[in-house]
């Protein structure tokens, strides 16, 4: 049966993105240890965060959810709205340091792979925490708040948005095919 709690779906994708996360810190410690990953491996990986976690995920946070809470939540749900849309502001600009340094390390920069590590580790690390705060302490808020039918309302417009945004079911296999490519990494 499907949840009737809109932040049981943004959790669910909070999932989805932890599972790539952990393929980022994969790539961060073969990158460390010196050995080749395949561009296009890296850029994939970089392509799934611009795609599914900013513009889809955070995209329902961002023009549907906050809004919402900021209507019914008063000032103090405007200041945890603030503090998380802070957090996927540092995200998208990690996320371009990463693309780039991805483009580098295609192109043979030596350079190229400890930028790579140090913006990935830093992403890792700041959406670790913003899953964690939203799943703990956000959520919880916004199911006591919202009524019912917002709810609803809020559950159709990710339902359109997920339609207009992209095609939800090829990004949950462009994870799968992540993790099968991540798992050619040695142990």
């Amino acid at each position: 049966m499907k949840s009737t709690a809109p932040t049981d779906q943004l959790k669910a994708e909070h999932e989805n993105i932890l599972s790539l996360l952990g393929i980022l810190d994969r790539m961060c410690a073969e990158l460390e240890a010196k050995r080749d990953i395949d561009p296009l491996f890296l850029g994939r990986v970089v392509e799934f965060m611009k795609t599914f976690i900013d513009k889809i995920h955070h995209g329902k946070e961002e023009e549907l959810l906050f809004p919402m809470m900021r209507k019914v939540g008063g000032r103090r749900e405007s200041g945890q709205v603030s503090e998380l849309m802070i957090d996927h502001i540092k995200g998208r600009s990690l996320s371009r340091d990463m693309d780039l340094a991805a483009l580098r390390y295609g192109r043979y920069d030596r350079d190229a792979p400890a930028r790579f590590v140090e913006r990935a580790k830093n992403y890792i690390s700041l959406l670790t925490e913003h899953i964690r705060r939203e799943n703990e302490i956000y959520f919880p808020i916004v199911e006591k708040l919202l009524s019912e039918k917002q709810k609803k309302e809020l559950l159709d417009s990710f339902e359109e948005l997920d339609k207009t945004m992209a095609r939800h079911n090829e990004y949950s296999s462009m994870l799968q095919t992540l993790q099968n490519l991540e798992r050619v990494f040695p142990d």
